[in-house]
């Protein structure tokens, strides 16, 4: 059971980008990490993907499997499963540069070279409803993570805060 965090990093953007990547912060001092996302607000309403990034860069292949489940305020539910893609898909839904959205994703040995790294979120967001979203997935390569890329499924991240926590 997770006793500590310990600050690792932080990485930010305020101009307009298709995506921004985190890297240099998983080491050998923990197994597990916390990914604090703030302040994230695009160009237009739409999704937000992650990518692996190892060795050679950021993984593009069809190596990444994930699944969550959306809770509107109405009290209706959506389920959401993607298999054999190109990155964890709707991680969160931004709506636009005036509504800002927050996120805490987890991950999962990252550094376990013989190991699948593993992930999971939760956020809040709204697409004219307020919704609870909660997600798992991992990345079917078993090989040693170096970072992260957040990804724009349209449009430009406009402002985005990543704060990473190494989990005792």
């Amino acid at each position: 059971m997770a006793t500590d965090m310990r600050f690792i990093k932080e990485v930010s953007t305020s101009t307009s980008v298709t995506d921004i990547s985190i890297t240099d912060c998983f080491d050998t001092r923990f197994r597990n990490y916390y990914f604090s996302v703030l302040d994230c607000a695009m160009s237009v309403g739409d999704y937000m993907h992650i990518r692996i990034i190892n060795s050679s860069g950021v993984d593009t292949g069809a190596n990444y499997e994930n699944a969550s489940r959306r809770h509107a305020a109405s009290g209706s539910f959506s389920n959401q499963a993607y298999t054999t893609d190109t990155y964890w898909r709707n991680i969160s839904y931004i709506s636009s540069a005036s509504q800002k959205n927050a996120m805490g994703l987890w991950i999962y040995e990252p550094n376990d070279a013989n190991s699948f790294t593993h992930m999971k979120l939760q956020n809040v967001f709204d697409i004219s409803n307020l919704y609870g979203h909660k997600g798992a997935g991992y990345h079917k390569v078993s090989e040693q993570i170096t970072g992260l890329n957040f990804l724009a499924n349209s449009g430009t991240i406009d402002n985005m805060t990543i704060k990473v926590f190494g989990i005792f």
